[in-house]
């Protein structure tokens, strides 16, 4: 799964985050207790991130692909005020809670090889896809980027640009080694 770095490594505790889970095409409907989950859910089990974002910092490599275990059902419950999920059939409980993937908010930095696009995003968009001949009948398209920083350059507290680091031979180095990775089930 693609996404922003720093969507999975705390720069502030030098680690890479846990209890990390992707749920693609999540909806949280009207209310937190109406999440849905159509695709399953999918715990992370390797990051995979360039060595100069984890290292430096450098935002020009914020970007990431991580190998998941294969998609597990789950069941919804509030547990001491927060939403969990609980695997069927064993009762393994998560600590996640349910939601869109929440990025930390970002500072200002110094970005040399970045795309920029003119483009109204929410909070929570980074780490999403940037892709270029998408078909929603096949939805399938070429990724060309992840949303890395936003701005609101007009003033109205919206998001109205977000760039992308430039995807180069490094970027490709990154996803070679994930890809290279067998996950399987969770165990």
């Amino acid at each position: 799964m693609a996404t922003s770095a720093h969507c999975v490594y705390d720069t502030r505790k030098d680690a890479f985050y846990d209890n990390w889970i992707f749920i693609p095409s999540y909806w949280d409907g009207d209310n937190a207790w109406e999440g849905k989950a159509p695709y399953g859910i999918y715990a992370a089990k390797t990051f995979n991130a360039h060595d100069d974002f984890v290292v430096k910092e450098d935002h020009d490599y914020d970007y990431a692909f991580v190998n998941v275990y294969n998609g597990i059902k789950v069941t919804w419950e509030k547990v001491n005020g927060k939403w969990q999920w609980t695997r069927k059939n064993d009762g393994r409980r998560s600590g996640a809670t349910a939601g869109r993937l929440r990025c930390p908010p970002r500072r200002k930095y110094n970005l040399q090889e970045h795309i920029g696009l003119k483009c109204a995003f929410t909070a929570g968009a980074s780490g999403g896809p940037l892709l270029y001949s998408y078909r929603s009948s096949t939805r399938t398209g070429y990724l060309i980027g992840v949303n890395s920083v936003a701005w609101d350059t007009d003033g109205n507290d919206r998001y109205d640009h977000v760039s992308s680091p430039y995807f180069n031979t490094d970027t490709y180095k990154v996803y070679k080694a994930a890809a290279n990775r067998w996950t399987g089930n969770m165990p």
